[in-house]
């Protein structure tokens, strides 16, 4: 049943990640070509400020869910109903926050667009775009984090999926039909708060949740620990823009977005994987089933460990060719940027090599033991790229999130393996070593073969074809050659047709 919950679940979340890919494609796009370029950014920029209110539930998520798998394990409905009331309580508390700096943002922000914009059409565009937000908070939040960490996250990822198609579709069928940004917005956002909505009254049918019961901030007294773990995660995905924006130029950080492109796509898949594997351990630690716990935990996360190293080594080799395609044509800064582009994508790698055991420490609570790794983290990026910056451009930047990266992984390894999960350290070398030599050889093997210009996507995708056939081969060689046992028991728990 687990092993079920965790397919569907898996599998959905990967769907809804390439529904997202495909959304954000096609709509800026439909919009910059319908209203204009300003306007496209006016709402980008509108959505960036309202975003920063998610730095209120910094922490909550992953504490929340930690402490709900042992009450649904249990089926403690009473210490389950305690736990969603605490929770629903303080996401309401967001949401009056949320109406307060809407109503300042409508104040002040208009007259920063003032020139190009009208103040009540910047007005009617943040009151818009922020009534999904409000939604999320009111309704669906407290409700989605109950779902999934009852290992139902296909039912969140399928509304998604539904409603994001829908809207996508109804407002591109409206920008054809000229009709105006805002009406655009709204309908689109009328279909979006679907997803809440059936959040809210999935809960209601499906859990005996007691309102009566009252709420217990004791439930949520590990957040600051957990804070640690989401400002990193934070600091990760935004640092490297900031300090760019400060201390460079603008068209640095547009050669540091359009790789991160990639990367970010990459990671949004890996961690979707990973992230959904959460709630089986959930329910394992929950259910004190250790042994079995262990056990899946180390297969899946050599399962992770050979995805991560595929994906990522075929992107290490493509990432730039990609980008010299995809900027085709644009001649005002220098996007060719081999290094840059190899050393971002051994950083990200080396992140999503992370999740897993990030997850396992999520599961299991351990917010407050593990808090100072994430801040520790956080120093050692942005010390590092601003040391290295003035010296190495995006290249130094691109380093100090490399270093981060090893340094948590690195601990994280460590403290799971001292506090949770007995790991073999010796079979997981033997199982790193299997992928550098893995790699090692695909480079060699590549740059003897070095006969297929790129200069079409159609070029593109026959390189990658052949890349993947190339470096798949290898890493099953090598890795039956010195992992047999641990990838035939990979194959068998989440690859063979049952």
């Amino acid at each position: 049943m687990r092993r079920k919950k965790a397919f569907k679940t898996i599998i959905t979340a990967l769907i809804l990640q390439v529904v997202l890919i495909i959304v954000n494609l096609i709509l800026p796009h439909c919009i910059i070509k319908e209203y204009g370029s300003s306007t496209n950014g006016l709402i980008n920029s509108i959505t960036q400020f309202l975003s920063y209110i998610a730095l209120l539930e910094t922490g909550i998520g992953a504490v929340v869910k930690s402490v709900l798998y042992k009450a649904l394990a249990k089926k403690d409905n009473k210490e389950i109903s305690k736990i969603y009331i605490t929770t629903r309580n303080f996401f309401r508390k967001i949401a009056v926050v949320l109406v307060i700096y809407i109503i300042i943002l409508c104040l002040i922000y208009p007259h920063f667009v003032s020139k190009e914009f009208e103040i009540l059409y910047t007005i009617s565009l943040i009151l818009i775009i922020s009534i999904n937000s409000f939604m999320q908070y009111y309704f669906g939040l407290a409700n989605q984090i109950l779902i999934q960490s009852d290992q139902k996250g296909y039912v969140i990822n399928i509304c998604k999926i539904i409603t994001y198609v829908l809207s996508t579709i109804v407002m591109v069928i409206m920008i054809n039909f000229n009709c105006s940004i805002q009406s655009v917005k709204l309908i689109g956002t009328l279909i979006l708060i679907m997803t809440p909505l059936y959040s809210f009254i999935y809960t209601k049918k499906n859990y005996q949740i007691n309102k009566t019961i009252k709420p217990d901030n004791k439930v949520i007294k590990n957040r600051w620990d957990g804070f640690s773990h989401q400002i990193s995660y934070f600091i990760h995905t935004n640092t490297d823009i900031t300090i760019l924006t400060i201390f460079s130029t603008m068209k640095e950080v547009s050669v540091y977005s359009v790789y991160a492109l990639v990367t970010n796509g990459i990671k949004s898949i890996i961690n979707t994987l990973t992230s959904s594997m959460s709630a089986v351990f959930g329910n394992l630690h929950g259910n004190n089933e250790k042994e079995k716990l262990s056990k899946q935990f180390i297969l899946f996360d050599y399962f992770n460990l050979l995805i991560v190293i595929f994906i990522f080594t075929i992107a290490g080799a493509l990432i730039t060719p990609f980008v010299k395609l995809y900027v085709s044509g644009v001649n005002d800064a220098n996007y060719n940027r081999l290094i840059f582009g190899i050393i971002l994508v051994i950083a990200e790698a080396i992140y999503c090599l992370r999740c897993s055991y990030s997850n396992i420490i999520f599961v299991v609570g351990d917010f407050k033991e593990t808090k100072i790794h994430g801040y520790i983290e956080s120093v050692l990026n942005i010390v590092i790229s601003l040391l290295l910056l003035k010296f190495l451009g995006l290249i130094g930047i691109a380093i100090g999130t490399l270093i981060g990266m090893i340094y948590r992984l690195l601990v994280s390894i460590l403290y799971v393996k001292r506090n949770i999960i007995n790991i073999n350290i010796k079979n997981l070398i033997k199982k790193y070593l299997a992928s550098i030599l893995s790699i090692i050889i695909f480079i060699l093997i590549i740059n003897m073969i070095n006969f297929i210009p790129i200069n079409s996507y159609m070029d593109f995708i026959i390189c990658a074809i052949v890349y993947c056939t190339i470096l798949g081969i290898i890493m099953v060689l090598v890795n039956l050659l010195i992992c047999k046992k641990d990838l035939i028991e990979v194959y068998n728990e989440y690859l063979k047709k049952r």
